[in-house]
């Protein structure tokens, strides 16, 4: 089903855009559909050109204004729908794939959406000033809601520590957030390609990404310029490092699917991983980071011996 989905997206701008939009308007509902149409945009980027993509998301928007008009519903909230959907989902997967379909590396790409994550993180620094302060404003609202509608008596002091807590994280969350949507969907976009015109290319290409090692020669700086900075710099710093913790947390994801094909693991392996990362999702992801990061130095792939580079995906762009 998937790969007619991608074929039918190649058939046309026309075809293209109507996915992009009805899997953007019901993710409201089924909120993983918003990756289908993420990776809708990211398919005709990669297959045609970021302009193409970008033509696309333009018609796709204006669709969904034109039915927010023709529908009950406010103006503002769909505005601010298609404002998230327009640069959180569709820009970021223009860029994405066009440094995928230029560059042929997924490690490149991933970088790309570390760079993306951290210009957004940069702007709310920017506007907001204080983000911690901001976080804990929108939080205490959220509890007190909560609370209101909840017969239960909850401690006081447990929400104000709860809230203090989630305060400090939550634009590092958001951020690390941002970097795994972003791949995700640039992931989907590669396999229906690699489906349509390369079968099997996406799974050697995936296995094989790498992050630079000066990417670790950056995460140090910024541990070392957090920990002696203080106030708006200093939850940056914080943020940051969240940041570029998920970015490794993919690339140990690929370093452990790499050791499973060259082990010939059991799959169930790999299904117990992805339910760990649902059910512990920051823990496991540290550790996935922590793997990630000492791949970047070792090259686990070499001693593991595995090098998937004389039947991975083609040159061209249709890999």
């Amino acid at each position: 089903m998937m790969r007619a989905i991608a074929a039918y997206i190649l058939r046309g701008g026309l075809r293209a855009t109507s996915v992009a939009v009805i899997a953007a308007v019901f993710s409201m509902a089924v909120m993983p559909l918003i990756h289908v149409s993420g990776a809708s945009i990211g398919l005709v980027t990669l297959r045609d050109s970021a302009l193409n993509g970008l033509k696309v998301s333009l018609g796709a928007a204006v669709i969904i204004w034109v039915l927010g008009l023709l529908s009950s519903l406010q103006t503002v909230p769909v505005q601010l729908f298609i404002a998230v959907v327009f640069f959180g989902v569709w820009l970021p997967a223009i860029f994405t794939a066009a440094v995928l379909r230029s560059k042929r590396d997924l490690g490149k790409a991933l970088i790309a959406a570390g760079a993306y994550a951290f210009v957004v993180l940069l702007m709310m620094y920017l506007v907001l000033g204080d983000v911690t302060a901001w976080w804990h404003e929108v939080l205490s609202a959220a509890f007190q809601m909560t609370l209101a509608n909840s017969p239960s008596a909850i401690n006081a002091a447990d929400i104000t520590r709860a809230v203090d807590s989630l305060a400090e994280m939550m634009g590092g969350l958001l951020a690390m957030g941002i970097v795994i949507s972003i791949m995700i969907n640039l992931f989907l976009a590669r396999w229906w390609q690699a489906a349509l015109f390369n079968p099997g290319g996406f799974r050697q290409e995936f296995i094989q990404m790498r992050l630079d090692r000066r990417l670790a020669f950056v995460a140090l700086l910024v541990l070392v310029l957090g920990s002696v900075v203080s106030g708006a710099l200093n939850g940056l710093g914080r943020d940051t490092m969240f940041l570029i913790m998920a970015m490794f947390s993919l690339q140990g994801l690929a370093l452990v699917h790499a050791v499973a094909a060259a082990k010939n693991a059991n799959t169930l392996w790999i299904i117990i991983l992805y339910v760990l990362l649902m059910i512990m999702t920051l823990p496991v992801v540290m550790v996935l980071a922590a793997m990630g990061l000492t791949d970047s130095w070792m090259d686990f792939r070499k001693r593991f011996a595995f090098d998937g580079s004389s039947d991975g995906p083609s040159s061209g762009s249709d890999s």
